[in-house]
């Protein structure tokens, strides 16, 4: 009786090792190591792809608005030629031109207040000049001071100032030859620098 007890007892005691439950949990948690660093490399690229995404798509939409400016440009000043003045019956020549401006007596053009290149207006009338920047409107021969012309890149700028007024009047005619031919349309009474005096020569 007391050997059966001691067998008994030394094979409760005895140590089986972990019970085959912590095995697959040991086992689980390892394998949980891997998926967790593979879901952050996951997310890490999607972000990388959106990333190069907004990118491209950035670029592109700048490379197509370069392209459409240019594009507009080129049609713009393939149109600043005397051919396209049009005459109506009460003789107002309207002038083709590339934008308009509103700026500060003696300041150059770049430091326009107000500027128009969608719907620029200038229209040499019997009696003044009408012209277009924030709102149309028209000045008397005898209210201009003088006319000076601004050259640089891509532009050929008459510049009207007026008596009693800070502010000027501006036209990009884009090219020479039809600066020189707007100037002639001017009545011979209207003052001109020396700059507009050489252009207009020009195209005598």
């Amino acid at each position: 009786m007391q050997a059966e007890l001691a067998q008994s007892f030394d094979t409760t005691s005895r140590y089986l090792g972990p019970c085959q439950g912590d095995d697959r949990e040991a086992v689980s948690d390892e394998e949980k190591v891997p998926e967790t660093t593979w879901t952050a490399l996951g997310f890490a690229l999607v972000f990388v792809l959106q990333g190069m995404a907004f990118v491209g798509l950035a670029y592109a939409t700048y490379r197509g608005m370069a392209w459409l400016s240019s594009r507009l440009g080129r049609r713009a000043y393939e149109r600043a030629v005397v051919a396209n003045i049009t005459v109506d019956g009460a003789g107002a020549a309207t002038i083709p031109v590339l934008a308009t401006f509103t700026g500060v007596r003696g300041l150059p053009w770049w430091y326009a207040v107000a500027s128009n290149n969608a719907k620029p207006l200038f229209v040499i009338e019997p009696d003044g000049i009408r012209f277009r920047v924030a709102r149309q409107r028209k000045r008397r021969y005898a209210e201009i001071e003088c006319v000076d012309v601004r050259q640089g890149r891509g532009t050929v700028n008459l510049d009207f100032t007026f008596y009693g007024s800070l502010l000027n009047f501006t036209a990009n005619l884009g090219a020479v030859p039809l600066a020189a031919h707007v100037l002639a349309l001017l009545p011979g009474a209207v003052p001109l620098s020396a700059r507009a005096l050489a252009v207009k020569g020009i195209g005598i």
